[in-house]
C-alpha cells in the first residue's frame, strides 16, 4: 500500500462535513471508493466536492474544518488499493 496526499485543486474554505451537525465526510479508517466525497471547497458561497480519487483507507485531514486553503495545497491522506 503506498499513502497518497489528496490536494485541493481550488482555493476556499475547507468543509469537513457537509452541514454543522453532520459527521465529517471521512473517518479515520473508514474504507473509500475514488468517487467518495472527502470535504468541500467553498469558493464565494459555491460549494465544490472533493473527492477521494483512490479506493483505500482514510488515514486524516491535513488541514482543519473551516481552513483557508490554496490551490495544490495537501488536505488528506489516504493509504491506497491501488499500486
Amino acid at each position: 500500500m503506498a499513502t497518497i496526499t489528496i490536494q485541493t485543486p481550488i482555493p476556499g474554505i475547507l468543509y469537513h462535513r457537509p452541514a454543522p451537525e453532520q459527521a465529517c465526510y471521512a473517518q479515520t479508517g473508514q474504507k473509500l471508493q475514488p468517487e467518495d466525497t472527502i470535504c468541500l471547497i467553498e469558493v464565494m458561497k459555491t460549494y465544490h466536492e472533493i473527492k477521494s480519487g483512490k479506493g483505500g483507507t482514510f488515514v486524516r485531514y491535513l488541514v482543519d474544518n473551516e481552513a483557508v486553503v490554496e490551490a495544490g495545497q495537501d488536505i488528506a491522506l489516504i493509504e491506497s488499493d491501488e499500486n
